[in-house]
């Protein structure tokens, strides 16, 4: 196993046995969010700034990748997972962990490689 894999489990790990195991409820992602870090194992293609959501109290949300990319849909939280379903596309599933009020990590896998999003709240 590559060094960089090894390194990539055990960050990952710490990431995920550091965040608290509350269930998220819709309610806790109102808001405006932007990603600061992203874990994974091959280098970053694009800032992490870039990446934004916005979640509103009506279950719909907008994910935006700076000024490229845009998409709007719907969305909602069952135990630890956030299902997003974007206007005419499939549903999609992230874990969550949530570390207080306003911090959220995104455990997903990308073309078969682990990711983490580390998303902070804006005010």
């Amino acid at each position: 196993m590559k060094p960089q894999s090894i390194l990539l489990i055990f960050c990952l790990a710490a990431v995920f046995f550091s965040c608290r195991k509350d269930l998220v409820d819709e309610a806790a992602l109102v808001g405006s969010w932007e990603c600061i870090h992203i874990l994974k194992d091959s280098p970053a293609t694009r800032k992490p700034s870039d990446i934004r959501f916005e979640f509103r109290k009506d279950s719909t949300y907008t994910y935006s990748l700076s000024n490229e990319y845009s998409e709007d849909g719907t969305y909602y939280t069952l135990d630890d997972k956030l299902y997003t379903t974007p206007k005419g596309k499939n549903k999609m599933a992230v874990k969550l962990g949530v570390s207080g009020p306003d911090t959220l990590r995104f455990y997903q896998n990308r073309s078969g490689s682990a990711e983490v999003w580390t998303m902070l709240r804006k005010k």
